[in-house]
């Protein structure tokens, strides 16, 4: 046999046996777009000043959710398109006592804070809200919320989305907070934030593995 045809009957050799192990060996993954949903967040704080004499205590604050929520920003800032977000909602509500009382034994109990917006009804977003005693807190307390207020607010991040993808300027989205309830002992003077946190589930396509 020349020495051609040997080397050509190796060649031929080695293919078939490649060939032969490559059907025994599982396929090399390749990459593939895929869409996958991504939650974000972000959150506003809303400012009040609390006073009362003679036991009672009340405050009031008004705000346009439209300058302390930017979902355009958030959602840039992650990568998510406006048209594919999916949901935007509250995931909770907390406070903190920014200024305290001058009297440290100052306290606070079975006071309500509500919500209105615009000039619809004026509904209940905590209940039984108290601070014992009225002292500065370094770090935000989680309160549970209320459903009819959480849908007023969340009527509002709707809005606001909708305003975004349409590109408009958001409508009704000015909301008034009010708290009220007993204070002790007598007057009353404080300052306190209200943070609302947000959550926002969105679309992105992304490279994966199949």
């Amino acid at each position: 046999m020349s020495k051609y045809r040997v080397v050509s009957f190796v060649a031929f050799l080695l293919v078939t046996a490649l060939v032969m192990v490559g059907a025994k060996c599982p396929s090399i993954p390749a990459i593939k777009d895929r869409v996958v949903e991504l939650a974000v967040a972000g959150s506003t704080t809303v400012p009040f000043e609390a006073e009362g004499s003679l036991g009672v205590w009340s405050d009031e604050s008004t705000v346009d959710l439209s300058q302390g929520i930017d979902i355009v920003g958030i959602l840039d800032d992650a990568g998510i398109d406006v048209s594919a977000v999916k949901e935007v909602k509250v995931s909770g509500l907390s406070y903190r006592v920014t200024v305290p009382d001058p009297d440290p034994t100052k306290a606070i109990f079975n006071s309500t804070i509500t919500i209105q917006r615009g000039s619809g009804p004026e509904t209940n977003l905590i209940v039984n809200f108290a601070e014992d005693p009225v002292n500065a807190v370094v770090n935000f307390k989680t309160v549970v919320p209320e459903a009819a207020g959480t849908q007023v607010i969340n009527d509002i991040l709707a809005e606001l989305l909708l305003a975004a993808q349409e590109g408009r300027a958001p409508e009704n989205v000015v909301v008034t907070g009010r708290g009220n309830g007993e204070a002790s002992p007598g007057d009353t003077h404080f300052f306190w934030e209200l943070k609302i946190a947000i959550s926002i589930v969105g679309e992105i396509e992304t490279e994966v593995l199949s």
